[in-house]
């Protein structure tokens, strides 16, 4: 600044005063910032759409855990059965209804709707020697 003004003395007042406002700004943006960046990042980038593969307990909890974190962009599309035949119950708990579909349909699914994760609930095993 001194230099830019081609000053050759400048008070300690002023560097001080330069000093808290220039905190005080910083703080301030780094506030706005926090608090906008969510809405913000939501309408320029959107939702990310997740597919839930699998048939087992395991996706229910794997349902509620990205229903909550659907604030921060991720967005549960549906689930894909793995296996044939009669339909389980889908996960209590979740607060909207969602496709679901077979592996036969999964091709025709993705040529109409844009899928940016799959994730896969797998049954965990214990394994003995």
């Amino acid at each position: 600044m001194t230099f830019a003004l081609q000053l050759e003395f400048i008070s300690r007042l002023v560097l001080g005063i330069y000093a808290l406002l220039d905190l005080f700004l910083m703080i301030a943006f780094r506030l706005l910032a926090w608090r906008f960046a969510e809405p913000l990042r939501r309408s320029v980038a959107g939702f990310r759409h997740i597919l839930l593969v699998g048939d087992g307990p395991e996706i229910a909890e794997i349902a509620r855990t990205l229903e909550a974190y659907e604030t921060r962009g991720t967005r549960l599309f549906g689930f894909v059965r793995v296996q044939s035949g009669p339909l389980e119950a889908l996960p209590e708990g979740l607060t909207r209804s969602y496709p679901t579909v077979t592996l036969a349909e999964l091709p025709d699914l993705l040529r109409r709707q844009v899928i940016d994760e799959v994730i896969f609930a797998v049954a965990k095993r214990t394994w003995k020697n």
